[in-house]
C-alpha cells in the first residue's frame, strides 16, 4: 500500500504540464531578451559568414594568380 507523501508514490509523479503564470510587463521583458539573444546569436551567424566569403574571395584571387586564371580586362573595366 502507498501512503500519499512516500517518494515511489504514484501520487507524486502527475503528468500535468506546468503553467507559469507572469505579468504583462514580465513578459514583455522576456520576450525583449529572448529578441536581444536571437538577434546576438544571428549577427554572430552573419559575422563567421562575412569572414568566410572573404577566405573564399582571397583563395579564388590567390588561384587565380598562381595560375593566370584572371579575367581578361574588357575595354568597359579599363575605361572606368
Amino acid at each position: 500500500m502507498y501512503f500519499p507523501f512516500e517518494l515511489n508514490s504514484p501520487f507524486l509523479t502527475t503528468s500535468r504540464p506546468r503553467v507559469v503564470v507572469v505579468s504583462d510587463t514580465q513578459y514583455k521583458e522576456y520576450q525583449q531578451d529572448r529578441a536581444e539573444k536571437e538577434l546576438l546569436v544571428l549577427t554572430s551567424k552573419k559575422n563567421r559568414y562575412e569572414s568566410a566569403i572573404a577566405e573564399l574571395d582571397s583563395e579564388i584571387k590567390q588561384i587565380q594568380t598562381d595560375y593566370n586564371l584572371l579575367p581578361e580586362a574588357t575595354e568597359e573595366s579599363t575605361n572606368s
